[in-house]
């Protein structure tokens, strides 16, 4: 076992390639009973913009079936997340299939929604999860991996996707999307990266050799998780601010 390195397996185990099928023919088949029965039923109840050029946004479908996934990947990734902050200098093998649905549901907005997708989409979809969430099929990340998709996209990305639906059925205020989005953001998204970043540290300085994981693709989690979620939550928090100010400057235009 290399200690730079560490074990390099190349592909997932059984258990996660099922999930990770099952996962995309659950998003595909929630996908059509959305755009074809549950949101035209509700249209009446839904701003115009919601069926904008006679057909259903696809950012309000993406964005439900992202909360959907995202509340499993909690519910999968929680017993580890657990375990692993009450173990930071531990490790323990773990199936991870939380990590099978998030890398699925990255792919299947690629294949469903390319022609919505923005250049951040790309950036975001080709490092954090191209390169970064192949990453976590090719070492033994073990319950490690868990606790970081449930901080990096589980519980916080759950929760704004959520509210971004609820925003694009006009169920919920924007401002107020932006105003918890910034908490979730600067109180648990990018703490929990980092603290999860930290105990690969400690637990690597802790077992040494003896960790399946080397100091190689640790350093990267901790550029690219680490960057990923600095920079997400500076972006969030400037996003608040400048809605903000535009918020007040309206309020101030209308009394005069």
């Amino acid at each position: 076992m290399s200690s730079f390195l560490g074990d390099v397996v190349f592909w997932p185990t059984e258990v996660s390639g099922r999930a990770f099928v099952a996962g995309m023919v659950a998003m595909a088949v929630v996908k059509v009973l959305l755009e074809r029965a549950l949101f035209p039923l509700a249209r009446k109840s839904m701003p115009p913009a919601a069926f904008a050029g006679g057909r259903i946004d696809p950012n309000l479908s993406f964005f439900t079936i992202h909360f959907l996934v995202n509340m499993v990947v909690c519910y999968l990734a929680v017993p580890d997340t657990l375990w692993v902050l009450a173990h930071p200098v531990e490790w323990r093998a773990s199936e991870n299939l939380g990590h099978a649905l998030v890398m699925a549901v990255h792919i299947f907005h690629v294949l469903f929604y390319y022609d919505s997708l923005t250049t951040m989409d790309y950036v975001h979809h080709g490092v954090s999860v191209g390169l970064v969430g192949s990453m976590g099929y090719l070492f033994l990340w073990g319950a490690g991996l868990h606790a970081m998709d449930f901080f990096i996209c589980g519980l916080p990305g759950g929760l704004d996707y959520g509210m971004l639906a609820l925003v694009k059925m006009g169920a919920l205020r924007k401002i107020t999307n932006k105003r918890v989005n910034k908490w979730l953001n600067i109180a648990v998204r990018w703490p929990g990266i980092l603290l999860v970043c930290y105990i690969m540290v400690v637990t690597k300085l802790n077992m040494g050799d003896s960790a399946p994981v080397g100091w190689l693709p640790i350093w990267l989690v901790l550029f690219l998780h680490g960057g990923n979620g600095l920079y997400f939550a500076a972006r969030v928090v400037t996003n608040t601010a400048e809605a903000e100010y535009a918020l007040r400057m309206e309020k101030k235009a209308a009394k005069q």
